[in-house]
């Protein structure tokens, strides 16, 4: 195997740039000075941004650390999570109230005050049937995982061996 000396200094950079970077948390009063009079909201996915990345989608677990920095920024701001999970899988795993949840991508929205958007019923006839295909396509790809998300259908590879994947 060789490695990619472009994309280690890539990743390297980028990881010093992180660590350069102040936390918002700290420069909160700077924040609210530079955008008094607009309304700020906050859209957070789960998958990745909240939770690392991980191999399973049912083992991304919220840590009660980040459960209660999303708790407190909800209290000043309007807060959003938007994730490709269904939206009651999505507000199941951060049991929060006072979120927006917006669930396969947003074509299924819940707002904290009750109210909904989604995407037409009509669809699901065709996503049910595109679950199937899909299914009998990577069934004999073992780790392969499909999900279904009410308004969309993903195809979970992470637990796939590398030399299957393409």
């Amino acid at each position: 195997a060789s490695i990619d000396g472009d994309a280690v200094g890539e990743r390297a950079a980028a990881a010093a740039d992180e660590q350069s970077l102040r936390s918002a948390l700290e420069c909160m009063d700077e924040i609210e000075e530079q955008i008094s009079g607009f309304q700020l909201a906050f859209f957070l996915d789960y998958d990745g941004t909240l939770t690392p990345i991980v191999e399973n989608p049912s083992e991304a677990k919220l840590s009660e650390e980040a459960r209660s920095v999303v708790r407190a920024l909800s209290y000043r701001f309007p807060t959003a999570i938007v994730s490709g999970r269904a939206r009651a899988t999505a507000q199941g795993l951060m049991q929060l109230d006072g979120l927006y949840y917006a669930g396969s991508h947003g074509f299924d929205i819940l707002g904290p005050d009750g109210s909904n958007y989604k995407m037409a019923e009509s669809f699901r006839p065709s996503l049910e049937e595109a679950k199937v295909k899909l299914e009998e396509q990577l069934a004999h790809i073992a780790g392969a995982l499909v999900e279904d998300n009410n308004f969309s259908v993903s195809a979970h590879y992470r637990m796939v061996a590398e030399e299957e994947r393409e």
